[in-house]
């Protein structure tokens, strides 16, 4: 879970704090993380303690303010030997300093340890608002699948869920969705689901209760039922059977697909599925009910261009009627369409660097709204889907680029990106940077990593004249050297060679030579002439091949 920021008031300190909520933040510390034994591989052991994290946190914020000695830190490590808390004495000691931290910082350290639950004492606690109420009346058959939902959202963002049958709690349903796979009569009941929020005190507060479900399951062979809804009496009922009786065996509906809760985009196309039949073999009709319909609409399958507000999500409730040929019918279970006003249109991929190389992360999301600005923010964890950070923001661009211009190891580890606006914000798939070393062999097998792109072009000028070579590379940062013939030119390191006034000592063919900085890399330009034109003449007496050049230069020197 990517934790949320937290903006405590600047200037209150942590000696400010009460000694019973630093009992309740020294109850975690003194545990171990709950993935520590994934952290790089390695086996849990006592430098992982949230507490020495802790220690090391506030030591990189401001040395002078946590400077324990390892002698100091062994002490209290000694306190668990005692059945106290480490983490106690810690904290105790911190408020004595005659500088203590203030809770800013302090909460900053608890943030980039990753101490998720000391991290919510701070929160503000809400109590529990039901955003997705359970269906209200659902009809089953023996064997069917029972499925209801019940979702809220409060401060810290732990509700925790509570089913019950009536007034008695339902062992094991302690999620947002209780399911029984395969249901019989026994569960035919009034089912509602509790929402508690751990961090407020008070019950009344803290609980809040969803609308009952009523659930009824009806056996495969229902002749005995029929016969006692109707009193015993072996003549024929005409009442309608879907009001006063439950249809006959032969007439039972069976729906064997449900349709299922998905998430889509603005302006996404959805498909919902409903399949079912009749024991008897007769027909059966579909006919799709929503608020969000206007219209009725029939057919096993649904299909809808999904549309919601431009600045945060909307959810739209489905579900579908079946009805047999006698009039008999059947609600499928509840989909929920949850239509997201931003999109990726673009995911980060993993990617394999080495060591000293550059790497880029790209993700771009898309809004309902054309004209509004979405903002990125990458973060980083070393452990997959835990305790995220954000990236250091000169490595991030405006655009959702993630760019490193020089790997190191502790880049390695878990990326995402987050696509906001002003009230909705989306995370994208968390993928994974290795970083590598190169061994010597294959530092010699790698091919440059640089190309020339401009090339010098040959010059036949007049004596006294200014020539001018130019030569450009893919490298922003790269050494030049300048060749006439076989020698190197003293002192032309850039990527241009010139001269004011050119003479007989000049000519001959010319080339650049490029490396780059800390790779064995090196671009080559393609080799060309130097010549001289008689002015009074007006006939050039350039060298077709550089053995001529060097042949006219001896007998100019004779």
């Amino acid at each position: 879970e990517i934790p949320t920021h937290h903006k405590p008031d600047s200037m209150a300190l942590i000696s400010d704090l009460p000694k019973q909520k630093l009992r309740e933040i020294a109850t975690y510390l003194d545990r171990f993380p709950s993935t520590a034994s994934r952290l790089d591989e390695e086996r849990i052991d006592q430098e992982n303690e949230f507490w020495r994290l802790l220690i090391r946190a506030l030591n990189r914020v401001d040395r002078s303010m946590c400077n324990y000695t390892s002698v100091q830190i062994e002490t209290l490590a000694s306190e668990s030997l005692n059945q106290k808390s480490p983490s106690l004495e810690l904290l105790l000691n911190l408020q004595q300093m005659k500088d203590p931290p203030s809770l800013e910082v302090f909460v900053k350290c608890l943030k980039e340890i990753g101490c998720t639950k000391a991290l919510n004492i701070f929160k503000s606690a809400t109590p529990p608002r039901i955003t997705q109420q359970p269906q209200a009346k659902l009809e089953l058959t023996t064997g069917d699948e029972l499925l209801l939902t019940c979702d809220a959202e409060c401060e810290p963002p732990e509700p925790q869920f509570q089913w019950f049958k009536r007034q008695t709690p339902i062992p094991m349903a302690t999620s947002k969705t209780l399911r029984i796979r395969r249901v019989n009569e026994n569960y035919t009941e009034v089912y509602v689901c509790r929402v508690m929020n751990p961090h407020i005190n008070d019950s009344r507060k803290a609980t809040v209760f969803s609308n009952f479900s009523q659930v009824k399951v009806y056996p495969l062979n229902k002749s005995s039922l029929i016969q006692q809804e109707t009193g015993g009496s072996s003549e024929p009922s005409h009442a309608c059977p879907s009001l006063n009786a439950h249809p006959s065996s032969s007439d039972t509906i069976v729906i064997t697909r449900h349709p299922r809760s998905t998430t889509v985009h603005h302006g996404e196309t959805v498909e919902l599925t409903c399949e079912a039949h009749c024991l008897g073999g007769g027909p059966v009709e579909y006919q799709w009910s929503s608020k969000l319909l206007k219209e009725k609409k029939y057919g096993a399958k649904f299909v809808a261009t999904m549309s919601c507000a431009k600045h945060h999500e909307s959810k739209f409730c489905f579900h579908c009627v079946v009805t047999s040929a006698s009039g008999a019918s059947k609600n499928s279970n509840e989909a929920v369409v949850t239509v997201q006003p931003i999109w990726f249109t673009e995911q980060p991929r993993p990617r394999i660097g080495y060591a000293g190389e550059k790497a880029v992360l790209i993700c771009k999301a898309q809004a309902a709204d054309p004209q509004e600005n979405i903002t990125y923010l990458w973060l980083t964890s070393k452990i997959q889907d835990r305790n995220f950070v954000p990236v250091d923001r000169e490595l991030q661009t405006e655009d959702g680029v993630l760019s490193f211009d020089n790997l190191k190891d502790k880049d390695r580890g878990f990326y995402c990106c987050q696509a906001a606006n002003r009230r909705f914000f989306l995370t994208s798939d968390v993928v994974r940077l290795d970083i590598r070393l190169r061994s010597d062999k294959e530092v010699n097998q790698v091919a440059p990593v640089i190309r020339v792109t401009k090339q010098p072009r040959s010059r036949v000028l007049c004596m006294n004249e200014k020539f001018r070579f130019v030569c450009e590379a893919t490298c922003s940062s790269g050494d030049y050297k300048w060749f006439r013939g076989s020698k190197e030119i003293p002192g032309e390191t850039r990527n241009i060679v010139e001269k004011c006034l050119v003479d007989l000592s000049d000519c001959g063919p010319y080339y650049c030579e490029v490396k780059t900085e800390g790779l064995n890399a090196t671009a080559i330009s393609k080799s060309v002439c130097l010549g001289l034109r008689n002015k009074t003449e007006g006939a050039s007496v350039k060298p077709k091949t550089a053995a001529q050049m060097e042949q006219l230069k001896a007998e100019e020197v004779l």
